[in-house]
């Protein structure tokens, strides 16, 4: 990844995404390297004994050269990633 924006709200960086198609399975698949931009968003943080920290809970892709048939329709990249877990831990760490 090549990151162009660090800040407190949000990171946007550009890389290659290795993709499976997973058919006929997720073993047997042909993967694909993708161009994609990665932004990472909504930080939390997240207490702990040491210093808190602030993690990122949501990631949402673009394809700048769209995606390979394979990967198109219901065969696409889950996008956005919220990390709802994540986001409740973080919550309930800091309640304390």
């Amino acid at each position: 990844m090549t990151w162009t924006t660090w800040s407190g709200a949000e990171a946007v960086g550009a890389g290659n995404y290795k993709l499976d198609d997973c058919n006929p399975d997720c073993a047997g698949g042909h993967v694909y390297s993708v161009a994609t931009v990665v932004t990472l968003s909504q930080p939390v943080k997240v207490c702990s004994s040491a210093d808190p920290r602030w993690v990122w809970t949501h990631a949402s892709f673009t394809f700048p050269d769209g995606l390979p048939k394979a990967l198109q329709g219901q065969n696409a990249p889950q996008n956005p990633w919220t990390f709802s877990p994540l986001i409740t831990a973080a919550q309930q760490a800091c309640a304390s």
